[in-house]
């Protein structure tokens, strides 16, 4: 089409001068792609990785600045005549201006299920700008932890590396058994990364043991002295920040992605004294804060966070949890204030 050939091969800037200065309602009707004010891409191919998980290549349009990989796009999907609402991270970027999203059909995930079903080459879906901050950060030694589909956006970083860059790049991806592998031939053809199973032989060299400081350590006996980037359902990155912190691990220097915002609690909480070290600001929750996360409390109180998302995927406004008891997104002492709230009398905040 040509609105598929104006974006691999027209400069982003031509393309929006063109599509601002001829925009009508016949044009926006004829091709809403190119002819719109909206960030939008275009599925251009499907890959099925296993039973449950598909690739889903993209083309952007003009208004879509090209994300890095590790980031992740909220997707708007028309479900029952409404637009549902979905993160999925970036899991590569080529050369050009496609990328890609990887995606696991969940028994109750709404948005996966609606993608597996009804996504097609040649369907657009509108996108929000590119979010998150779990991209490279141009340290020379890095690891990259994974569990299941957390791999995408440690996938991500991987391929934005590259296999001839001069960073020092050890992957760990942990899979339940051989037939849900991702990306099974580059991870198979990629010195730099080994597949562990769970349902493997203990003592084989694919066996995944209990997460631990040993079994890290073994893996990656150097890894004190790198910066670890990891993703996976919940009990699989608790499991791994406890073991991280055991060895020794300068939590200053691990990068996280949550994979499912958790949800808010059902009772009440706590009149807490929250305190933010950095800025040395104390402040008093009262009545109208409860039932408020920790990132709503401080902006009633004046309180600068840096945020994003505001639904605990992104990892903008992680912070250390130093003292004190939250309920909601945590792991080990590291806290997403967006969607943690105040369990106890007293909480303390780096």
């Amino acid at each position: 089409m040509l609105s598929n050939l104006a974006m691999r091969r027209l400069p982003p800037a031509l393309i929006e001068y063109i599509a601002s200065n001829t925009m009508n309602a016949v044009m926006r009707k004829l091709a809403p792609f190119f002819w719109t004010y909206q960030s939008k891409v275009r599925i251009t191919r499907i890959e099925r990785e296993n039973e449950r998980v598909k690739t889903f290549h993209m083309l952007p349009n003009q208004h879509l600045p090209r994300p890095r990989p590790g980031q992740y796009l909220a997707f708007s999907l028309p479900l029952d005549g409404k637009l549902l609402q979905r993160h999925y991270s970036v899991s590569s970027v080529g050369t050009g201006a496609e990328f890609s999203i990887t995606v696991k059909q969940l028994d109750n995930g709404q948005g996966s299920n609606w993608l597996h079903a009804h996504a097609r080459p040649g369907m657009t879906l509108e996108v929000s700008n590119p979010l998150g901050q779990f991209t490279y950060q141009g340290q020379k030694k890095i690891a990259l932890l994974s569990a299941g589909v957390g791999i995408t956006p440690c996938y991500g970083v991987l391929n934005r590396i590259g296999p001839d860059n001069d960073v020092d790049v050890r992957m760990l991806a942990i899979f339940g058994n051989a037939q849900q592998i991702i990306y099974r031939s580059s991870l198979m053809s990629d010195p730099r990364c080994e597949v562990l199973l769970r349902d493997a032989t203990p003592g084989t060299k694919n066996h995944a043991a209990q997460i631990s400081p040993a079994f890290l350590l073994e893996k990656i006996p150097d890894l004190l002295e790198r910066n670890v980037y990891l993703c996976g359902p919940d009990r699989f990155m608790q499991a791994s920040v406890d073991a991280l912190q055991q060895a020794g691990f300068d939590l200053n220097r691990l990068h996280l992605e949550r994979f499912v915002a958790d949800a808010a609690p059902q009772k009440a909480n706590p009149l807490a004294q929250i305190r933010f070290r950095a800025q040395n600001i104390t402040l008093q929750m009262t009545d109208e804060d409860r039932k408020l996360s920790l990132l709503e409390i401080a902006e009633r109180h004046g309180v600068h966070m840096n945020h994003g998302c505001r639904s605990g995927f992104c990892g903008t406004c992680r912070i250390h949890l130093i003292s004190g008891t939250v309920q909601g997104n945590q792991i080990g002492q590291v806290i997403y204030p967006c969607t943690s709230y105040p369990a106890s009398e007293l909480i303390e905040l780096g």
